[in-house]
């Protein structure tokens, strides 16, 4: 019971996030916008992956959920990472960014299928591979959820997702203390401060407390994900936000009211 009200509680968020993905995609043609999206998008997968996690009961599933959400959510942080250089900046999205942007995507995928990826080319060092992954199995929790056991690369997917998100973060805040134009610089403000509210909870509860075994708040990370799209949300119909059209804006308000009440009725 408690997990399908999870679930869905993050599913719901999760259509949040991708009607302002598509809405900053939409929206706007400036190039921080649109990479934005992407990242909104990602994030989007991230909490739906969450969401599937809770909802199967198969433990094969559940690991498979619990690896999606490793892998969206450091492919989220890089893509926002990229989103914070271009921003407010009138660069050119060259061919050597091309290359080191899917390369962190590519890392991202290693790590989170290392043990799959290496094991289909055969190795004398195969009680080695066994343990090269990130989640291992479930286990059952007084929460009416699961649980997942880590693997060794636990600990480098965590420091890259610290590492790469204050990367971000301290770029959006060292562009804020440069700004000199008023309305770039209240902008600059805003995204910097959805981006805190929006990672804050996911360093707690998706990545510090699970690696200590805590399991009891996972849920919370992704619905408090409301917290920086609301933020964001604001920054955009109000201070418009990288550009994005205040019509678009407008109709998203009408789209998320409409699957509020489909949600609240429907279900």
């Amino acid at each position: 019971m408690f997990s399908s009200f999870y679930a869905f509680s993050t599913f719901f968020v999760a259509v949040v996030v991708l009607n302002l993905a598509l809405m900053m995609f939409l929206g706007s043609k400036e190039l921080s916008a649109r990479m934005f999206a992407v990242a909104a998008f990602f994030d989007f997968l991230w909490l739906s992956s969450i969401g599937w996690a809770y909802l199967v009961t198969d433990p094969a599933l559940s690991v498979l959920g619990a690896r999606g959400t490793c892998f969206f959510g450091l492919v989220t942080v890089w893509m926002l990472f990229f989103c914070s250089l271009f921003y407010a900046e009138d660069l050119v999205f060259s061919r050597n960014i091309k290359i080191l942007l899917f390369f962190g995507i590519f890392v991202a995928l290693f790590l989170v299928y290392a043990k799959d990826i290496l094991s289909l080319f055969g190795s004398p060092f195969d009680s080695w591979i066994k343990e090269q992954t990130i989640v291992s199995k479930t286990f059952p929790t007084n929460y009416g959820y699961v649980g997942w056991y880590f693997g060794t690369l636990m600990d480098v997917w965590t420091m890259l997702f610290y590492v790469i998100s204050g990367c971000f973060v301290a770029t959006l805040y060292q562009k804020y203390i440069h700004q000199t134009d008023p309305l770039l610089r209240k902008q600059t403000l805003f995204m910097f401060l959805s981006m805190v509210v929006g990672l804050s909870p996911a360093f707690l509860f998706n990545v510090m407390f699970p690696v200590m075994g805590n399991f009891k708040f996972f849920w919370l990370g992704g619905i408090l994900s409301l917290g920086w799209v609301s933020v964001l949300g604001y920054s955009i119909i109000k201070q418009n936000q990288m550009n994005v059209r205040t019509v678009t804006a407008e109709l998203l308000v009408v789209v998320l009211i409409l699957i509020m009440f489909v949600g609240m009725f429907g279900v």
